[in-house]
């Protein structure tokens, strides 16, 4: 009790408390008053990133927020996508509360197709979602699809108003 009093152990404080009738005294240690003690807060999300056949794609990354707003540069984290089926993410670091939501955008997309524009949200629970196996799926499960970039096609002619090409 001396050395919780006296601060080796960190700031605490003991109490001890002898009851009468010559009962076992019980020693109790507590932090000071001020000091929230929290229950750190497990979750994980999925994603599945594909191409428009369906196909899993490697190399899009994901930029991810705790405000709906996805404002570039507010990113708390960000992440790669694998070639398997899903990519596993854990987001226990940003858990603040028993259920926390994630909002998600596309940073880059894989070399050669279109970076998706939308931003996507998850809600994770620290009960239901606290391993990689319960991962909470982003986008309700349904695949982010990403398209193929797409050459310009056809000609432009530049006119007058009086329709003389330029």
């Amino acid at each position: 009790l001396r050395k919780y009093e006296e601060g080796e152990y960190g700031e605490w404080k003991g109490y001890l408390y002898t009851p009468t009738g010559g009962y076992q005294p019980v020693i109790t240690v507590l932090p000071p008053d001020d000091t929230v003690i929290t229950e750190p807060k497990n979750g994980w999300i999925k994603i599945k990133k594909t191409d428009l056949s369906g196909n899993n794609l490697a190399g899009a990354t994901f930029g991810v927020y705790l405000n709906s707003g996805c404002q570039e540069g507010t990113e708390v984290t960000s992440f790669t996508t694998t070639a398997d089926e899903w990519t596993y993410f854990d987001v226990s670091q940003w858990m603040t509360s028993d259920t926390q939501t994630f909002y998600l955008k596309e940073l880059s997309a894989p070399d050669g197709y279109v970076a998706s524009t939308s931003s996507y949200n998850v809600t994770v629970n620290s009960a239901n979602n606290a391993t990689k196996e319960t991962a909470a799926p982003v986008n309700g499960g349904a695949p982010i699809k990403n398209g193929k970039q797409q050459e310009p096609e056809g000609v432009v002619f530049k006119v007058d108003p009086d329709g003389n090409y330029i």
